[in-house]
C-alpha cells in the first residue's frame, strides 16, 4: 500500500474481529532483524515471505540514493529522467510502453552505477522467485549475492546487503 491508501476491507475485518463477529485465520508473519550473520534458512524464509517489501526497501534504500548521487555528479541535462521512468526502475518498467522502456534502458546504460544497481535488483528478484530451485540452491545464491553486493563498492548496496543478512521471521510463541 502507498502512504495515502486505506484498505477499507481489512479495516472492516479487524472491526468485526474486535466485535467477535469474525476470526482471522492467517496473517503474514512479521519481519525481525537480528545480529547480522551469514544468510541462513531463516533469512531465506523471511525474504521469500516478504519479497515485495524487500524489493520496495531495495528501491528506497539503494536505487534512489544511487540515482541521486549520479545526478549530483552529472550535468543537469544528462540526468533528466521523468518521475514515471524513475518509478519504473522499481519494477523493471514492465508497465511502460516500448518507447518509454527504451528511454529507460538508454538512461540506465549511460549510468554505470545505476546499471549495476538495477542488475543486482533483478538478480535478487530472480533469487526470491522460487522458480523450481531447491532451498539449498537458493541459499547458496543468496550468500553469493550478499558477498558480491558487499564487494561491489557501492555504499548503499553494501549497507542493504548487511541489513538483508539480518532478516528473520519471528519465532513462534511457545504455548
Amino acid at each position: 500500500m502507498r502512504k495515502a491508501e486505506f484498505d477499507i476491507g481489512w479495516s472492516a475485518i479487524k472491526l468485526m474481529r474486535r466485535l467477535g463477529l469474525a476470526k482471522v485465520l492467517r496473517e503474514a508473519p512479521g519481519l525481525n532483524l537480528r545480529d547480522a550473520q551469514t544468510p541462513d534458512g531463516d533469512t531465506l524464509r523471511a525474504l521469500v515471505s516478504h519479497r515485495y517489501g524487500v524489493l520496495k526497501h531495495y528501491f528506497k534504500e539503494v536505487t534512489l540514493p544511487v540515482m541521486r548521487l549520479e545526478a549530483r555528479k552529472a550535468s543537469r541535462s544528462a540526468t533528466r529522467l521523468g518521475r514515471r521512468l524513475r518509478k519504473a526502475l522499481a519494477n523493471d518498467g514492465r508497465w511502460l510502453d516500448a518507447e518509454a522502456q527504451q528511454r529507460l534502458r538508454n538512461w540506465v546504460s549511460a549510468h554505470p552505477t545505476t546499471a549495476t544497481v538495477v542488475e543486482y535488483r533483478q538478480r535478487l528478484a530472480d533469487l526470491m522467485a522460487r522458480s523450481g530451485k531447491s532451498s539449498q540452491a537458493m541459499l547458496e545464491a543468496l550468500q553469493q549475492w550478499c558477498s558480491e553486493a558487499e564487494a561491489s563498492g557501492i555504499q548503499a548496496l553494501e549497507e542493504f546487503s548487511r541489513k538483508l543478512r539480518s532478516y528473520a521471521l519471528p519465532q513462534p510463541a511457545m504455548a
